[in-house]
């Protein structure tokens, strides 16, 4: 959750944070004790709270729609970050950032 971040700021630090993400290797060892390195692709579906909604129904509508914009991300190809509409009252920006 990003509190008072407008769905703009909220998209860009999904990005932002995808794209740390992707630049970074990741090592270990398996347990042969060989070292590996990994490097994962992100996608993320980002979701926006409207001015009503403080319900606990609101609140699963918003990790539900947030659910639905993640797997369209890896639909339309997965490395990005989709945000889609959601709002109680009024409808908010639609917004997708991809690499």
């Amino acid at each position: 959750m990003a509190l008072h971040t407008s769905p703009a700021g909220a998209v860009e630090l999904a990005e932002r944070l995808r794209l740390r993400v992707e630049s970074r290797e990741f090592r270990g060892r398996d347990d042969a004790v060989v070292a590996i390195s990994v490097r994962l692709a992100v996608s993320v579906g980002v979701a926006f709270r409207g001015a009503g909604m403080d319900s606990m129904d609101s609140m699963e509508r918003l990790v539900h729609v947030a659910g639905d914009n993640l797997y369209r991300a890896k639909q339309q190809g997965r490395h990005r970050v989709v945000a889609g509409d959601f709002a109680v009252e009024g409808a908010t920006p639609s917004f997708t950032a991809s690499a």
